[in-house]
C-alpha cells in the first residue's frame, strides 16, 4: 500500500494478474492479466520433503507474495507455485493511460530462487523472502544477491509478513490488533464495495 499516493497493489493468486486499487476513489483495474510473471510456473513444490499435491495434482497458485521497496518506487512479486521473482516500477502501474503492452515490457526478472509466499523489505532496501520449501528466510540485496538468513526445520515456512511491511507499523505497534485493524480497515472496506 502506498498511502502517500493513495494506491494499493494486490496480487491475484486464483487468476494470474495484479490489481491496482485507487484507495481514495475506490476504482480498480487489472494489469498483467495472464502474463508470465503473474502465472504459476510448471513445477511441483516440495514441502517437508514431500511433493505438494492436492488430490494428486500440483496446485497452480499464481501471483501471491509481493512487497514494495521502502521508497515505494518498485513492486516485487512472485507466484507461489514458482521460483522466479519479478519487479515492476510502480509509476508504470499508477499510470492508467499506459497500454498493457508497455506494462508487460516493464516487468523485469530479479532472480530465480526458491518458492516464496511472504516477503518484506527492510529500511535499507534488502528484501527478505520466506522459503516455503526450505523452512528458511533469505535476504536479497538490491544487486540481486540471495543469501540464507535463517533456517529452522522445526517450524513451517514463514508467511504473511504484511503488517511488518507497512509504514509506521513496527515493534509493538505491528503486533497490536487494534493498530493493525485501524490501518487496514479503509482498504478492507474499499475491497468489499
Amino acid at each position: 500500500v502506498d498511502t502517500e499516493r493513495g494506491v494499493a497493489f494486490l496480487t491475484d493468486s486464483g487468476r494470474p494478474g495484479l490489481v491496482v486499487l485507487d484507495t481514495v476513489g475506490g476504482s480498480s483495474r487489472r494489469v498483467l492479466d495472464g502474463h508470465a510473471s503473474t502465472t504459476a510456473e510448471d513445477i511441483t513444490l516440495t514441502i517437508e520433503g514431500q511433493p505438494w499435491l492436492r488430490d494428486g495434482v500440483t496446485p497452480k497458485i499464481h501471483s501471491d507474495g509481493s512487497a514494495l521497496t521502502p521508497d515505494r518506487s518498485e513492486l516485487f512479486f512472485q507466484a507461489l507455485t514458482g521460483r522466479t521473482l519479478y519487479r515492476l516500477p510502480t509509476k508504470v502501474l499508477r499510470d492508467s493511460t499506459l497500454p498493457e503492452k508497455r506494462i508487460d515490457q516493464s516487468v523485469k526478472r530479479v532472480l530465480v530462487g526458491g518458492a516464496c509466499d511472504g516477503m518484506a523489505f527492510d529500511a535499507s532496501g534488502a528484501l527478505y523472502l520466506s522459503s516455503i520449501e526450505e523452512n528458511a528466510v533469505h535476504r536479497v540485496s538490491m544487486a540481486g544477491q540471495r543469501e540464507l538468513v535463517a533456517r529452522d526445520r522445526n517450524h513451517a515456512a514463514v508467511i504473511g509478513w504484511v503488517i511488518g511491511n507497512e509504514p509506521g507499523l513496527s515493534g509493538e505497534a505491528a503486533a497490536t490488533t487494534e493498530v493493525a485493524t485501524d490501518y487496514w480497515r479503509p482498504l478492507f472496506d474499499l475491497t468489499r464495495d
